[in-house]
């Protein structure tokens, strides 16, 4: 606990542990063009999981710090099902409607439109059901 020990409490040390825990995602990109597509799945996968769980540990700490968030078990795990399950859903759905629409190889311009809207797509969709992390998702009441 050396930030403890430095006078920083809790709530900013832990906001602090959560900005810089990601892994490099450059690191995972180095290593792609040295393994076959197989290998490099898990590390991607990986990642995305270990990004996933610094920005709701981020959430949740920050939240704590100003004070608008009550950490109990059964909150963070409510919360955590939420950003995981409703951004995998949204994701899910999204590339749904991606992979249909593309489907029409007559019309480039739909496909291009398609590629290019859809990650603001579920960013938005996961944005109105309070799934992604952001200081209106953690709010309390």
């Amino acid at each position: 606990m050396p930030l403890l020990a430095l006078g920083l409490p809790w709530g900013p040390a832990w906001v602090l542990g959560a900005a810089v825990a990601p892994t490099d995602a450059t690191a995972v990109g180095a290593l792609a063009g040295s393994l076959p597509r197989r290998q490099i799945t898990v590390p991607r996968a990986e990642n995305l999981v270990n990004d996933g769980t610094a920005l709701v540990i981020y959430g949740l700490a920050a939240g704590f710090t100003v004070g608008e968030e009550h950490l109990t078990l059964p909150r963070v795990d409510a919360l955590s099902l939420l950003a995981y399950g409703g951004g995998a859903a949204v994701g899910v759905a999204v590339a749904w409607v991606n992979m249909n629409l593309r489907r029409r190889p007559d019309d480039s311009l739909l496909g291009n439109l398609v590629m290019i809207l859809a990650p603001f797509t579920a960013y938005l969709l996961a944005e109105l059901i309070h799934a992604p992390v952001s200081s209106r998702s953690w709010r309390v009441g």
